[in-house]
């Protein structure tokens, strides 16, 4: 699984990759707090069951972008895009991959459907299709910053069982989001090579994940990613239930790029998340 992004003119590569030791296996590690670890333990279960069960699921994406030039506002987007989710653990794969169906309200040829064609076709690689697709989506983000990781299931893959080891993770505390009881975790990245790769160096990220301490239910993720390079890169996403799926689905992701000189905002909303087979077919629940 891996995303990239590329900043300004000088081409710089930020990338998301599992080789670099991001994987999906291994054992729920034991932090030094006993309460803490049981709490890693139910959202690294949390995770591997949500990773079970959005398979294969797109939802509706609304995206507005933003681009602020030394203070002041420059350019803005939106775009409309099919927003697929597909999970294959046995094959260690986590895509999100975006389908802009419209620019400004402008009609992308060819786009609607192109998830089914891709899923359908038989014999064709549709994990290399896809992952072609998401880089392609990219093309259509406006400002200084070319990104393929606005993807708001990034911070689960961090929370895998086999995955946490390559964190730190501080002392939780309780807060209340939109009336429902949290504790916020934060979590630093300390082991190297990183999971996100900034021109071929290491990036660190760190942020924090607020969590249903009963059952490990993600609310809320937060993530920032410290570059070698002038950019900041900050990406927070809030959760919601979905009664079709007895799943908490994203429903808002804030994204925020900056070099000190441009800013680059982006916010995604999402809705009507429906599963597909894996013959292409569309169930509606």
């Amino acid at each position: 699984m891996n995303s990239e992004v590329l900043f300004g003119t000088s081409v710089v590569v930020l990338l998301l990759t599992a080789s670099a030791g991001v994987t999906g296996a291994g054992a729920i590690p034991s932090p030094p707090g006993s309460n803490d670890g049981e709490l890693l333990g139910r959202v690294g279960r949390y995770v591997q069951h949500l990773e079970d069960h959005l398979a294969v699921v797109v939802g509706d994406e609304r995206y507005q972008q933003d681009v602020w030039d030394r203070g002041a506002h420059t350019a803005s987007r939106a775009i409309r895009s099919e927003m697929l989710f597909m999970s294959l653990s046995r094959q260690d794969v986590w895509l999100s991959v975006r389908n802009v169906l419209s620019v400004d309200g402008r009609r992308i040829a060819d786009s609607k459907g192109r998830l089914d064609r891709i899923l359908i076709s038989p014999g064709l690689d549709y994990l290399s299709q896809l992952r072609l697709l998401k880089a392609e989506s990219a093309r259509f983000d406006i400002g200084h910053v070319w990104r393929t990781t606005g993807d708001p299931t990034l911070v689960f893959r961090f929370l895998l069982p086999g995955n946490q080891t390559r964190f730190t993770f501080g002392q939780s505390h309780p807060e209340r989001i939109e009336g429902i009881d949290v504790v916020k975790l934060p979590f630093s990245e300390h082991e190297r090579p990183t999971a996100i790769d900034f021109d071929g160096r290491d990036a660190l990220s760190h942020g924090a994940v607020w969590i249903r301490p009963d059952d490990g239910t993600v609310v809320r993720t937060s993530l920032q990613v410290t570059t070698p390079g002038s950019v900041d890169v900050s990406v927070t996403v809030t959760f919601r239930p979905d009664g079709r799926f007895a799943l908490w689905v994203p429903r808002r992701m804030e994204e925020s790029y900056s070099d000190g000189r441009m800013l680059t905002r982006c916010l995604a909303t999402y809705s009507n998340f429906r599963r597909f087979e894996t013959s292409g077919r569309i169930i509606e629940q």
